[in-house]
Order: structure tokens, then sequence, then C-alpha cells
């Protein structure tokens, strides 16, 4: 064995000396091994869609460097794309509307596009804002729109056919833009992709979002207050995105970053699975993890986990973590960067859930309307890998199939096409009930109403078979009621 071989063993030993193994962690490995390949290819794209969305580059994440030579003039634009690069003597864009088929003929995506061709040289830019949730590889590779997939380029953020002239990628929550050219142009491809600026998050063209819940109280997301934020953070910076296993906001100040992430679901049951599948953005590890009573925190003396952030390689400081469940499926992460740690307690410190509604409401969405003679019966709640479910239903004592019931859906499976379950043997169809744009599910004995009410938040409400006016008052009242 080699003096450097002898060194490197020494210094590994030293580093994990005070590390210990949990006495389950053959389980843990198992369990892990199973889930990790999948999860793996999901947190790169998710974390650069969501750094993107925030408006600024956290410390802690690292991302490919963007190409030099891509000026800042823009050459085009396309529903709020900006096009930084593109090779000479291409001549002027052809605008077109764009209908993405899969295999089966089925339309998966909608969308704009600029088409450039001079000769034998074509390209092709296009911007889709799919109203399903798409945050990363694997979710495009599942719209079967691309042929010949090369699935090596996923570790890369993005997906690619074998030929590398087509490629397609989750600039930020609610975008996609892929780039096609030909073979004659494909060399340019790369330099073409790194010149996109999304420069409007939201097409103007589509629905406005529902009103948040707290529409009124800015510090409120995902079921959870920030009641402190240090000084030189305020309530306009770090809009909530979904991100691979949670709803997360990004404060920035003097170029430093912080996150906090709320988690629901399975995950967050407590602190030992919460720390099991925290979602590293590239390369992080979590070291030297401490179990405290965080005394700065709005429930005070619950149990926490603390530790430093590290790149896998041991080098690079990326700061610090706080995680904490708040209650079985609902879990708090806070991420600092190296200079932003000191504000960590002051940030945990005023944070709490918010407290259900009385009355008729569930959870924290209130029913303003009621049918006349329902009576409020006890609420039900359950929990699944990445979401949390609290449901109330009213009902007649005189008519028992006459009932209205209520679900508020909390977590990122709200994001998922299915994440409000249905009714058996029965096909989902888009409608607008109450002023709102959901999935609807009608059988002979009820009918079934779902929509996204905020981000991370769902609500489905159910009636008996032909109360459809009931339904759309139902819906309204609630979309509306705050």
């Amino acid at each position: 064995m080699s003096r450097l071989e002898n060194e490197l063993r020494a210094a590994m030993a030293e580093e994990t000396a005070i590390l210990r193994a949990a006495p389950d962690l053959a389980d843990r490995v198992v369990r892990l091994s199973r889930r990790r390949k999948s999860r793996r290819l999901k947190l790169v794209a998710a974390a650069a869609a969501v750094v993107v969305a925030a408006g600024a580059v956290p410390a802690f994440v690292t991302l490919s460097r963007t190409d030099r030579s891509v000026s800042d003039r823009v050459v085009a634009e396309v529903d709020g794309v900006e096009v930084h690069y593109l090779p000479a003597d291409m001549g002027e864009p052809e605008r077109v509307s764009l209908e993405e088929r899969d295999r089966g003929d089925t339309i998966r995506l909608w969308g704009e596009g600029l088409r450039w061709s001079a000769g034998d040289r074509f390209i092709q830019v296009s911007v889709y804002r799919p109203k399903n949730k798409i945050t990363d590889v694997m979710d495009i590779w599942s719209l079967n729109v691309l042929r010949d997939v090369d699935e090596s380029t996923a570790r890369q953020g993005f997906a690619s056919t074998t030929d590398r002239t087509d490629r397609i990628w989750v600039a930020q929550p609610g975008v996609l833009l892929r780039v096609i050219t030909s073979v004659s142009m494909k060399g340019e491809l790369d330099r073409i992709a790194k010149g996109l600026r999304v420069s409007r998050s939201s097409s103007s063209t589509r629905p406005a979002a529902a009103p948040s819940r707290r529409a009124d109280d800015p510090r409120s997301f995902g079921g959870v207050r920030l009641g402190h934020l240090p000084d030189g953070f305020t309530t306009e910076q770090g809009n909530a995105s979904m991100i691979t296993d949670g709803i997360g906001r990004w404060f920035n100040r003097g170029g430093g970053s912080l996150s906090v992430v709320v988690v629901w679901g399975d995950i967050a049951h407590d602190l030992d699975s919460f720390r099991e599948v925290t979602a590293w953005p590239t390369d992080e590890r979590l070291v030297k993890v401490r179990e405290t009573e965080v005394r700065e925190i709005a429930m005070r003396g619950t149990p926490a986990l603390e530790g430093r952030v590290l790149s896998t390689n041991g080098f690079g400081d990326k700061g610090r973590m706080l995680l904490w469940v708040i209650r079985p499926g609902l879990g708090v992460r806070i991420w600092a960067s190296p200079d932003l740690v000191d504000t960590m307690p002051e940030i945990a410190r005023g944070i709490a859930p918010i407290a259900p509604l009385k009355g008729n409401a569930v959870d924290e969405v209130r029913v303003p309307y009621v049918p006349e003679g329902l009576r409020l019966g006890a609420a039900r709640s359950s929990t699944g890998p990445d979401w949390v479910m609290t449901a109330r239903r009213w009902r007649s004592p005189d008519d028992p199939a006459r009932q209205v019931s209520v679900e508020v859906y909390h977590g990122t499976a709200v994001g998922n096409r299915d994440w409000a379950g249905g009714v058996a043997g029965v096909d989902a169809e888009p409608d607008v009930i109450g002023g709102v744009e959901g999935m609807v599910w009608r059988s002979a004995r009820e009918q079934r109403f779902a929509w996204r009410e905020d981000t991370g938040l769902g609500v489905a409400v159910t009636v008996s078979a032909g109360s459809q006016p009931e339904l759309a008052q139902v819906v309204e009242g609630i979309h509306a009621g705050g």
C-alpha cells in the first residue's frame, strides 16, 4: 500500500471517528436503495427549477456555469421567455402554436414557439406551460413526446433524444422549455439552451391562480406562519414553490440564502423518517448531526436535529440545517448558507402551524355555505407518503343520502394529477363549477369536484347526485369565503 493510500485512509478514519451507525442502519440502507435511484434523478431538476423561481441562486446549490459567450442582448422572445443566443444568418423566425402528441396520438402539451429555417439549418425554441405538475426529467419521460430517449442526459437535468437534436427540460415550476435543431446545427443546441431566460413566470393567457386561503397574511404558506423575519428579509421575497418533498420559500440577503421548507405526510412522521428522506439539491450531505431541544422555535421544548451541510467530498461549507416535526405528518426544515446561519434561530422562533378554524370549516378552510338542514359531523384525517387529508361531513338527520363532504389536502401530492382520488368506475372531466376550474366525477350516486386552492393546498367537495346547484354554491363559498 502506497504512502498516499495510507494517508487517505488515516484521514478518513479521523473524519468519521465521531460518527456511530444506528442499530437499524442495514434496514435503512435497504429501504433507501430502492428509491434513491429514482429520487436522485429528480433532485437536480427540481432544485434548479425552484432556484430559478426564487429569483436568486442559493449559496448551497451547485448549478452548471452559464456560457460566458451568451450575450445579454435579447434576440427574440416567445411567451415570456427570452432568447439570448442564435447562430448568425438565421433570418426572421416564424411564430407557431404547438400541440405535442404522445405515441398514442394524444395531445400531452400545448405551447408556443419560434421556428428558424435557412437551407439545411433549422432551429425551434418551444415554451410550454402545462397545467399538470411536471417537475423533473422522469415526468417529461412519462409524457412520451420524445422519440429515442437518451436516459444518460437525466443527470444533467434534461431529457434528450439519442441524436442530441431535441432537448426538453423544466426551467422553473410550470414552465417547460424545448430546443430542436437540424443535425447540421446540433453543435449549437447547448449554447442556445443556455441562452434562454424566463422573464415571466406565468402565462398571461392562463386563468389567474386561486387566491390564497390566507391572502391577508403574506407570512403564511404551506399550513404554517412565519411569525418573525430577521432584518433584511421581507414578506415579498420567496413566493411559495413546490419542490421534491415539500413547499418552500427562499429568502436572500447580501448574497446569502436561506430556505424554509414545509413537508407534509408520512415522510415527516417523526425525526428519524424526516431526516432519512431529506432531499439534497445536488451533492450535499448532513454531518455532525446533533439532537437538541430547540428552545428558539415557537413550540418550545420540541426535539429537533441540527447539523452542518457539506459537499460529498467533505469540502465546501454549505451552511447549516435545522429540522423538526411540529406534529406527526407536518415537519419544517430550515437551511441557511454560511453567512446567514445566525438568522436561523430568529426564523425558527416564529414558525407555528395555522390553527384549524372552528364552526363550518375544515382545517384552515372555511365552508361559508352549507345546505339548510344538514348537521356537522366529526372531523377525520388520514396521511400518505406526501399528503395529509382532513375531512368533515354534513348530513341530513331525515335523509342520510343527502350530505355534503369537504376534504382538505396538504402536501406535494396536490400537484399530482390524481391527488384527489376519484369515484370508482367514473372518469374525471375538466369543468368549471362555482367559478372555479377543477376536475369533476359524476356517478349515479354522487358528484365530486376537486381543485387546487393554493400551493400545496387542495379541496374536494362531494354531494349527492342531482345536487349540482348545491355543489356550485359550496365550491363558490369556499373559494371566495377566505
